[in-house]
């Protein structure tokens, strides 16, 4: 019970963190529309670059885990406050929105506005009943429970229990798992609960946010059609995983980064791309920069899947527009991935190494 009790206090502290978060982006007065979903989506990336930011230079420092964690409180209780201080107003207006939205007019809406909540809710029952073991739930569950019981920040090889000689900079320069290491330690939460349980909880619940942000784009003020859109996207998930597609990892390795990147990142970067289609205003590029930046930060795998996407785009809306500016613009939004890829680069070629003792 009590692990039950923790489990919903941190899903509701992501959540809170998430939004605050977001908020310091969408709730400028220069923005309209704003949307609780995207605030959260937003939200996410924006923390894991902070928390990114924040981490590393300890880790290299080789300074413990409980640094990092006392830090990080204090930071993000910061963040918070100066959020809730900013933008109070606003999010008065937000939620007012939002419970009208979800009310609905006439009973229609209000029923398709619940189906809309059951599907999501059957997707988390769904992904939270379903059990897989992969080999490498070692390293990365490992990884954490390493960080937690000896009070370090990546430098314990999970798979051998024995101390790195230089740090693994394939995995460490993503610090999404120091991050499940940091809530373990804060509210004496057992890896496995949050690696498997809470964290699976978040992901899916970010992954039905995107979808609805999509439904909100293409079917605006229709109830039904955002229902139909999570459920055919709930079923996809469901009826189509295999080994080569992102379904296979939301439904039995959301503990991974890959599942973000895959089912999280590719979605939210293409949901990006079609907004600048239509119109390449300020938080377009300000989104498509925090969620590429965001992505390294969480998972190792996007620091691939970036470059290509936003290559691909700057190529096709250069060709739509001729305008060199979408180029320039795409180069930045690179810019963390080709960092993260330079040094993995560089430390596969035995040119950069980062030693794990003084």
């Amino acid at each position: 019970m009590d692990n039950w009790i923790k489990s919903m206090i941190v899903l509701c502290t992501y959540f809170i963190l998430f939004f605050s978060f977001g908020s310091l982006i969408t709730c400028r007065k220069d923005r309209g529309g704003k949307s609780v979903g995207l605030t959260v989506l937003i939200g996410f990336f924006l923390y894991h670059i902070i928390f990114q930011i924040i981490t590393i230079p300890l880790m290299f420092a080789l300074q413990p885990l409980s640094r990092l964690t006392l830090l990080w409180t204090v930071l993000a209780l910061g963040i918070v406050l100066f959020s809730v201080w900013k933008n109070h107003k606003v999010w008065g207006r937000i939620f007012r929105d939002l419970w009208r939205n979800v009310c609905g007019k006439t009973v229609y809406e209000r029923l398709w506005r619940l189906a809309a909540v059951a599907i999501v809710l059957a997707n988390v029952l769904a992904v939270s009943l379903i059990y897989s073991s992969y080999w490498d739930a070692t390293y990365y569950v490992g990884s954490v429970s390493y960080s937690v019981y000896h009070n370090t920040i990546n430098t314990i090889n999970p798979l051998l229990g024995a101390a790195f000689e230089t740090f693994d900079l394939k995995h460490c320069l993503a610090t999404y798992h120091m991050n499940d290491a940091v809530f373990c330690q804060l509210f004496s939460l057992h890896p496995l609960i949050e690696t498997k349980t809470v964290m699976v909880i978040v992901v899916t619940i970010l992954l039905n946010l995107i979808y609805s942000c999509f439904a909100d784009f293409f079917f605006p003020g229709n109830p039904r059609a955002k229902a139909l859109f999570l459920g055919f996207g709930f079923l996809i998930n469901l009826c189509t995983f295999s080994d080569y597609t992102s379904s296979a990892f939301v439904l039995l390795r959301t503990y991974e980064g890959k599942a973000i990147a895959g089912a999280v990142v590719a979605p939210f970067l293409f949901y990006w791309f079609i907004r600048l289609f239509r119109s390449a205003g300020k938080i377009e590029w300000e989104g498509l920069f925090i969620v590429s930046w965001g992505a390294v930060a969480v998972s190792s795998s996007a620091m691939f899947l970036v470059p290509a996407a936003l290559g691909i785009f700057a190529v096709v809306q250069w060709v739509r527009t001729r305008h060199f500016r979408v180029v320039l613009c795409s180069m930045a939004c690179m810019v963390p991935a080709g960092v993260v890829l330079a040094c993995y680069l560089l430390n596969r070629l035995g040119l950069l190494y980062i030693y794990t003792s003084r």
